[in-house]
């Protein structure tokens, strides 16, 4: 998939499906590409900041949450672990 429509959808997204009132579009994509980076690139950072920031009331919400946005944006992953 080409990377605008990576991005259109992912801004499609947060307009459409996550429901946050007030949420800009562009900034929350550019928030989820840096976490995304942050995660890769600094695995064990990214564990303990999703545990010092856990909130158990939430992780109901966070499952759904995490299964719509892999089905609003439904990239394919290559063998090389690139989209396809």
């Amino acid at each position: 998939m080409p990377k605008e429509d990576i991005v259109r959808l992912t801004n499609l997204y947060w307009t459409n499906i996550a429901g946050v009132r007030g949420l800009d579009a562009r900034s929350a994509t550019l928030g989820l590409r840096y976490g995304i980076i942050i995660a890769l690139r600094h695995p064990n950072y990214a564990r303990a900041y999703a545990k010092a920031t856990h909130r158990p009331e939430a992780d109901q919400f966070e499952a759904e949450a995490v299964k719509e946005f892999i089905a609003a944006v439904p990239l394919m992953v290559g063998d090389n672990g690139h989209a396809a």
